[in-house]
């Protein structure tokens, strides 16, 4: 069924390629669909005298289809993706033709056969989006009004064409595009509002006319469908940003569209602020509304073309005599030429909104999913072997990163799955530059990595293996330079268990509460090759030794024990204590207080050398029994003062040779009853200057055999009533001069 265009007698048709000569190709068919944010698809069918057109140097150069007006001309241009040459013309013609078919698409097309795995970072879509098209020579008019303007942190092209990566991100930002012909050339056109659209050129407004299909006119729509369907009315969605945990990220979009109904309900929003979420939330919404009501149909308006607008006039309801916006159009010409007829038509269906409707393009395009996990291995800036931030969040390559560095630019931070995690507690490791990491993706979403663990390969090997395979460990490596390691090791080997710990410098353990350690059999033993020890103790120690012996050795050095406040108690309940110093002094210092001892057995000092006490007070010496003072040699008892010693009933002092009892001034021996002076021998009591014996009663002096009393130069012998020497025998009295009165 064709259209005629019976306001022209003739339509003239130019064909033009960067390639052919004027008059190679002569149009015969042209069917082509446009849509928005879509790429069009223009295919025609040509007759050419030229049997061998270099079919292959036709593809991907540009080529024009141009259909002349009174008003203008119309121009279909694209990029010649396929060509082909079919058979040739029937046998009737006067002239040989051969048949071609081509097919155009636009330069977006062309990013279909390119796909890459690459990282953007701190770039808004817009400018990602230009960038992508920019490196395959598209070109293209911004008139977007700040949809897609906001910054991504992290932005992942994954195994997708660069195609379905940039028309992705322009369907969930609200943006769409549509195609501007010229002779030529087309140009893409970006926008996100319906101020972007500009009238048809050359006609903008066209006139309803139901017209048989043999007279219709030109500019004409000749059939028309009014449409409004039901849509969503509300559009919800939400997100979790860890960096505000406690922030709902929760927006929401309420239509106003009559008859709508439900709610769609979106996890994730991908929206990290609440006013970004709003604004997403629209757009989504409008997604839905924009084709809630449509005005289609059929026309003869070769100016018609998706995203531009034209007002309809002359419909006989009047409501619909409005302003629209194409949304899609899909043009059929036929140039039909024979010996007897040249006549040519055109017709298109199209499809179009309100004007005052803002178009959104529909999300169909998938995001890429990464299912299950990969690795990637940890960088960070040169020079650094831990690079990492408050969150404990690492950088990485990935192995299909091929623009990407080894440095601290190579991707977003990523966090990194703990064994615990909370606030301000938990476990943290953080895996080093260098090291191969386990790399999950939150709902599957190549722009929310997160590490989950890390492995060992050819150039990191872990410890212990092969040879030991019973050694499990904890095994850090000291930074920088790696010159030491800290480690926590577990032997499982039977016969050999073991809980190795090494610690490259210190140890501290701080307990709040108790400490038990319990070794049930063996030995414990702590070794300070080098240092000192320091044991605090804030209440009380107590140490029990139930079997055995306790030895220390102090082989260099002093040993201090300062008790500042209360008591020290020991308790030995069964064997020995011995304390060996080899070398030194032992110095004991009670600054305040008594130091007492309690022997139940008996107790022996022994000491090499001298043993000199000093007392500021009294010493006091007691014995239960007895009390002796023993010395090879000698004993001296001094005094400043007096020397007092006081028996309870006797008091024997006895020496198994000479005693001598000597006084500076005078020496005094008293007896409350009676004095005995004996000796096995002979007895002398010897004085400097005088020699008194005084008794209160009678004294007695008496000699075994001989009794001398001489002096060198007096003798006196006194007695106040009576004086009396008697002899058993003989009495001799001698002197130089004897005077018996």
């Amino acid at each position: 069924m064709s259209y005629f265009l019976t306001s022209q007698e003739e339509i003239d048709f130019i064909v033009s390629a960067d390639t052919l000569s004027p008059g190679d190709l002569i149009l015969q068919k042209f069917e082509g669909h446009e849509e928005l944010s879509k790429p069009f698809v223009f295919k025609a069918l040509f007759q050419s005298s030229n049997a061998s057109i270099d079919v292959a140097s036709l593809i991907g150069q540009g080529m024009t289809i141009e259909i002349k007006f009174d008003e203008g001309s119309r121009y279909f241009h694209g990029v010649c993706g396929q060509f082909e040459q079919l058979d040739t013309a029937d046998a009737e013609s006067e002239v040989d033709l051969t048949n071609y078919q081509a097919t155009l698409y636009p330069a977006l097309w062309k990013l279909k056969f390119a796909s890459n795995c690459r990282i953007f970072q701190k770039k808004s879509a817009l400018d990602i989006i230009k960038s992508v098209l920019s490196d395959s020579n598209v070109t293209i008019k911004d008139k977007t009004q700040g949809a897609g303007a906001s910054k991504r942190a992290y932005c992942v092209q994954y195994n997708e064409s660069d195609f379905d990566f940039i028309s992705r991100l322009m369907e969930a930002e609200g943006l769409f595009y549509y195609f501007e012909f010229a002779d030529g050339s087309h140009t893409m056109i970006l926008a996100d509002s319906n101020t972007a659209h500009k009238p048809c050129p050359n006609k903008s407004s066209v006139d309803f006319e139901k017209s048989a299909q043999e007279s219709a006119p030109i500019h004409k729509v000749l059939q028309a469908t009014y449409q409004a369907k039901m849509v969503t009315s509300d559009f919800q969605h939400v997100d979790f940003d860890y960096k505000k945990p406690s922030t709902q990220l929760l927006s929401t979009a309420s239509g106003s569209a009559d008859g709508a109904f439900g709610q769609v309900y979106e996890f994730p929003g991908d929206f990290l602020v609440n006013d970004s979420g709003d604004a997403l939330a629209n757009i989504h919404l409008q997604e839905v509304e924009a084709l809630r009501v449509t005005f289609s149909g059929k026309s003869t308006a070769p100016f018609f073309s998706a995203g531009y607008k034209f007002t309809m006039k002359k419909h006989p309801r009047d409501d619909l005599n409005a302003t629209y916006i194409l949304h899609s159009v899909t043009h059929t010409i036929i140039a039909e030429v024979s010996r007897n007829l040249a006549a040519s038509s055109y017709i298109n269906h199209f499809s179009s909104f309100p004007a005052d409707i803002t178009f959104r393009a529909p999300r169909m395009t998938p995001k890429p999913k990464i299912h299950g996990t990969q690795t990637a291995m940890v960088t960070g800036k040169n020079g650094e072997e831990i690079w990492t931030d408050q969150y404990g969040r690492i950088k990485v390559k990935f192995h299909w990163d091929q623009l990407g560095s080894d440095d601290e630019k190579s991707s977003c931070w990523i966090r990194v799955a703990q064994g615990w995690a909370s606030s301000g507690w938990g476990m943290v490791f953080i895996p080093r530059i260098g090291m191969e990491v386990i790399v999950s993706f939150i709902c599957g979403d190549p722009d929310r990595p997160l590490v989950t663990g890390t492995v060992y390969n050819a150039d990191n090997t872990p410890p212990y293996l092969p040879n030991e395979p019973t050694k499990s460990t904890i095994y850090t490596n000291t930074t920088k330079g790696g010159s030491g390691y800290n480690e926590i090791r577990f032997e499982d080997k039977k016969g050999e268990e073991e809980i190795w710990v090494h610690a490259q410098k210190d140890v501290n353990i701080d307990i709040i509460h108790d400490r038990t350690v319990t070794i049930e059999k063996g030995d414990d033993t702590l070794d300070i090759q080098k240092g000192s020890r320091t044991t605090t103790i804030k209440k009380d120690y107590d140490r029990t030794l139930i079997d055995g012996d306790e030895t220390i050795l102090l082989k260099k050095g002093s040993r201090s024990v300062t008790l500042d406040k209360g008591d020290e108690e020991k308790t030995l309940k069964k064997g020995d204590r011995t304390i060996t110093l080899k070398k030194g002094d032992e110095t004991k210092l009670i600054k305040k207080g008594n130091y007492t001892r309690k022997v139940k057995g008996d107790y022996t000092l022994e000491v090499g050398g001298d043993m000199t006490i000093t007392v500021k007070g009294d010493i006091i010496i007691k014995g239960k029994k007895t009390y002796s003072l023993k010395a090879s040699d000698s004993i001296t008892i001094k005094s400043s003062k007096e020397t007092m010693i006081n028996a309870g009933k006797a008091l024997t002092a006895k020496s198994g040779d000479d005693m001598t009892l000597k006084s500076s001034k005078g020496l005094t021996a008293k007896s409350g009853t009676e004095m005995n002076l004996k000796s096995g021998t002979d007895m002398a009591h010897k004085s400097g200057t005088g020699l008194t014996i005084k008794s209160g009663a009678d004294t007695t002096i008496k000699s075994g055999a001989n009794l001398t009393a001489q002096g060198t130069a007096n003798a006196t012998f006194k007695a106040g009533a009576m004086g009396k020497v008697e002899a058993g025998a003989v009495q001799i009295v001698k002197g130089a001069m004897v005077k018996i009165n």
